[in-house]
């Protein structure tokens, strides 16, 4: 399928923010809701990017694969959101019950949405989901960073340098990091 953005991974959080809200993997919500859930204000473009958000999320597919303790695999494949109906103002979502159930199990790694939303470029939002789910003190090769938080390693390297540390500050401004850790 086709890779999702940073800005799908806002709606999707919200998605899961507002299924855990409703206690329930199916529920009515309106484009409103799921942008002041992500921290983003309302208005025509954004209506159309959570819209095309919510369709690229229904055909994404993900697999999984664990190993359990005797070596066994078992996989799953299965798509994020099962369906997205919608009318002028209101919507009717349906996570995928499988990938609702991964989430819930912890298979998923949970973000905290309000924090996220008070980070404002895409590559600190990024890396702060990388790094969630890393050990601390974790340490990466820019590349391999590249390649996490989907970031185009074809560009010059002080660009590259450029975009990760641009992110790195704005970790650190809010905390998530200290500076010179």
């Amino acid at each position: 399928g086709e890779r999702l953005s940073v800005s799908d991974e806002s709606v999707l959080l919200a998605v899961l923010k507002l299924a855990m809200n409703n206690k329930s993997f199916t529920y009515k919500t309106t484009f409103n809701e799921i942008l002041s859930t992500m921290g983003t204000t309302a208005g025509k473009n954004t209506y159309a990017a959570v819209l095309s958000s919510l369709s690229r999320l229904t055909g994404t597919k993900i697999t999984l694969t664990i190993k359990s303790k005797d070596g066994k695999k078992t996989g799953l494949v299965n798509t994020i959101l099962s369906g997205a109906k919608f009318d002028k103002y209101n919507l009717r979502i349906s996570i995928n019950e499988y990938f609702g159930q991964m989430y819930l199990e912890g298979f998923v790694t949970s973000l905290n949405l309000d924090f996220r939303a008070k980070l404002k470029g895409d590559t600190a939002k990024a890396m702060y989901r990388f790094y969630e789910g890393q050990p601390a003190n974790y340490e990466i090769h820019m590349f391999k960073l590249c390649g996490a938080i989907n970031l185009d390693s074809s560009q010059p390297k002080f660009k590259i340098r450029q975009l990760i540390n641009k992110g790195l500050k704005e970790l650190v401004l809010h905390q998530y990091f200290e500076y010179g850790k």
